[in-house]
């Protein structure tokens, strides 16, 4: 019976951005996007009396967002995408000086809530400027107990999904009323060529999976286990490398191929998020947590305002700081805009090595004062 519950959940999984593909030409669903809409309902399967593994979501996730990266980077116009790399570090400077500043601005308030408060603070920090990676080698360095480990883990999951549903739904169409339009001149994969073929699509996703398999290998033998940030850049670079093949860049089936994997993963993710943990963590480490987020990315829009960022580079840096490199695809898709997945995953590998020394130093700098 268990067997059978997974195979459905599994089914289900992948079927989803199919339908949501064709009920997005909907009137009534089209504001949605396929995004938001296989969130939804990838949400909804918690409502059905089933008991979902939560454990496969995970994995599912876990799987797909590794391979669909790899589908997008092969359409990559590499040159042409160094034209704007200037922008997406200046806008990831922007980034990690708005969590820094927000994290020594409310932390110093909540520094006798919890004694290792101060160890939080730091872990959160590491987060919000490089992804959940941080928090582990944030805390190991800060030497945090488990039950702090647990803590930060459980409200960053709960406030990081509200804030991914605000990134995929609402934050463009409020942003871009004050940020400049993206106007680089990178080719659009989608538009690119309409031909698509079976054995282009299995070569493909071969070659994807080959890359991944590649970085995991050179990742255990290295580490001896996954190393996530190394293995995201062994995906990143070798995906890179590869779209500077002619032949490669020319298969435009890969990057429908990606988008779809990108859903699967939306609606996997969907099935995971809990409500009822937001309730059940409350107390003041949830509330610090809403705060510096909410104030890191004020902070943020406003520098990027300043700087005259484009909308497109700022929301997928600010994607890329706070969720990291797996996030960067979904969030490109939603604000219709694939041309800045590469720019995101190079924030995103950025932040995985900021994260941990900013995290590391503010919350030295706040063991001062606790």
């Amino acid at each position: 019976m268990e067997n059978t519950i997974i195979i459905v959940q599994v089914s289900i999984y992948f079927l989803i951005p199919i339908i949501a593909q064709y009920l997005v030409r909907l009137r009534f669903f089209s504001w949605l996007g396929t995004v938001a809409l296989c969130y939804v309902a990838g949400f909804a399967m918690n409502l059905v009396a089933v008991n979902w593994r939560i454990d496969v979501a995970q994995s599912i996730a876990e799987i797909v967002i590794p391979i669909a990266i790899p589908l997008l980077l092969f359409n990559l116009q590499f040159f042409a995408w160094l034209r704007c790399t200037r922008t997406v570090i200046i806008a990831f400077v922007l980034a990690t000086v708005s969590a820094i500043a927000s994290t020594l601005l409310i932390a110093p308030f909540f520094l006798q809530s919890h004694p290792e408060m101060w160890k939080m603070a730091g872990m959160f920090l590491g987060v919000y400027t490089g992804g959940t990676p941080n928090v582990a080698s944030v805390g190991l360095a800060l030497e945090a107990q488990e039950s702090t480990f647990t803590i930060v883990n459980s409200v960053d999951f709960v406030v990081s999904a509200a804030y991914f549903v605000f990134c995929i739904t609402l934050l463009k169409p409020i942003v871009q009323k004050w940020l400049p339009r993206f106007d680089l001149d990178i080719p659009d994969p989608h538009v690119a060529s309409s031909e698509k073929s079976i054995p282009q699509a299995i070569f493909v996703v071969v070659l994807a999976a080959m890359i991944v398999a590649i970085s995991c290998g050179v990742s255990f033998a290295l580490f001896a286990k996954i190393n996530v940030p190394f293995v995201m850049f062994g995906i990143t670079a070798l995906g890179m490398a590869a779209s500077l093949v002619e032949k490669i860049q020319n298969i435009h089936v890969s990057t429908y191929l990606g988008d779809y994997f990108i859903l699967v993963f939306c609606a996997a993710m969907g099935n995971v998020t809990n409500i009822s943990k937001m309730l059940e963590q409350g107390g003041s480490t949830l509330y610090y947590c809403i705060l510096v987020v909410s104030t890191t990315v004020c902070i943020y829009y406003v520098l990027c305002f300043v700087m005259r960022i484009d909308v497109d580079t700022a929301i997928i840096t600010s994607t890329a700081a706070i969720f990291g490199p797996a996030f960067i695809a979904p969030v490109a898709q939603a604000i219709g805009n694939e041309r800045v997945v590469m720019s995101g995953l190079t924030a995103g590998l950025l932040g995985y090595v900021v994260g941990n020394y900013a995290g590391i130093s503010i919350a030295y700098l706040l063991y001062q004062f606790s």
